[in-house]
């Protein structure tokens, strides 16, 4: 579990009691906790000004130490200039590498609120821009992959639905 304190928890018996396993500090909140595969886990929220704290994963062996996720491309770009409040509302995942994210709170200064990589782990450039979005859409919920690679729906606060048939970008 994740909180908008910016801590990761932790249950060693399915919810009965909970430890914190990391504390972020409170610079940031948190929003979701996804697992890695077996191999670690991934954590998203953060602020649209702070890129740094958006995507962050931990193998959980050896030090354990938290990896953030390299921001690049459109998503970079559209970044700029965005407020504290801007922050990630959902990620999804169909295969080890791809990614794509809502973001929720504020407007982004490009105007689109769902971005797509092939790469999650990659040097950040393969961030790429949803096509055929209303402009200005704030309200991000959730987002999930679909059977299809690089196909992906998602759902904003305000009702409004969208689906790729063709990938993202």
């Amino acid at each position: 579990a994740v909180t908008s304190a910016g801590r990761v928890l932790f249950s060693p018996d399915n919810g009965g009691t909970w430890t914190v396993h990391t504390d972020f500090g409170g610079a940031f909140p948190l929003r979701r906790v996804r697992s890695l595969a077996g191999w670690g886990i991934m954590v998203c929220g953060g602020r649209g000004d702070d890129t740094t704290s958006l995507l962050k994963y931990n193998r959980l062996s050896g030090a354990g130490a938290w990896v953030n996720v390299n921001i690049g491309g459109h998503l970079a770009a559209d970044l700029v200039g965005a407020a504290s409040a801007v922050t990630i509302a959902d990620m999804a995942r169909r295969d080890d590498n791809e990614m794509a994210i809502i973001f929720q709170g504020a407007a982004l200064p490009g105007g689109v609120s769902v971005f797509y990589t092939a790469n999650v782990f990659g040097d950040g450039s393969g961030w790429t821009r949803a096509t055929g979005l209303t402009a200005g859409l704030t309200t991000g919920r959730f987002i999930v992959p679909d059977e299809i690679a690089g196909t992906f729906h998602c759902a904003f606060g305000d009702r409004n639905m969208w689906h790729a048939t063709n990938g993202v970008a």
